[in-house]
């Protein structure tokens, strides 16, 4: 697992990272509402767990009730494919990858 957290005053905002599964790459996050205000750290943040997941597979599944996560997920490359009982379920498809096949 790679993971990162985000602070302000020593309190901890936001967490997240990716979690290797089975051979699959699983990305997940948290953040209370304090930190919804801080895009371009939550940006910079997305960045991180962009890195760690390169050209491999993985997923994430989006809360319905994180407001903006499919506009980051789209934006960080993750393809939409379908639902589950927990939420949408996303596929890593890095734009790297995709210009390169192109």
């Amino acid at each position: 697992m790679r993971a990162y957290v985000a602070t302000i005053d020593d309190r901890v905002v936001g967490i997240g990272g990716v979690l290797f599964m089975h051979g699959t790459k699983v990305v997940f996050s948290d953040m209370k509402d304090e930190f919804r205000s801080y895009k371009v750290s939550i940006m910079k943040f997305a960045r991180k767990v962009e890195d760690v997941m390169g050209a491999s597979p993985g997923v994430a599944v989006m809360s319905q009730t994180e407001p903006g996560a499919a506009r980051l997920l789209d934006w960080l490359g993750f393809d939409h494919v379908g639902q589950n009982d927990v939420g949408e379920i996303y596929r890593w498809a890095p734009r790297r990858v995709k210009e390169k096949s192109e």
